[in-house]
């Protein structure tokens, strides 16, 4: 069953889905979000996420940020910038998803 929620009379982006397992095994669920998960994961790879911050009623029951859209990554050559103004932005990039930056 599937129901979308409602904030402030208007429909939200998230979508409330009920899953049910007939029998007492979990399982089935479970690999399925599994998947799911995985499938997400690998899909976004792709892709250069753009999000912005919440408002302030939403951020007390989630992350602070809004996924706004999503457009496929492009190359760094096909951005035009200044070389040097280009190295700053791939500098500050690269210490962003350094594994030691924190989440």
């Amino acid at each position: 069953a599937s129901s979308s929620q409602y904030q402030y009379g208007r429909p939200s982006d998230e979508e409330l889905i009920e899953l049910t397992c007939v029998g007492r095994s979990t399982k089935p669920i479970r690999d399925l979000l599994d998947y799911v998960k995985m499938w997400s994961l690998d899909k976004e790879k792709a892709l250069t996420v753009i999000r912005r911050p919440a408002n302030k009623e939403r951020s007390r029951y989630g992350g602070v940020w809004s996924r706004v859209s999503s457009r496929p990554s492009r190359p760094m050559e096909t951005v035009v910038l200044e070389c040097e103004q280009k190295a700053r932005v791939l500098t500050d990039i690269n210490e962003y998803l350094h594994p030691s930056s924190p989440r």
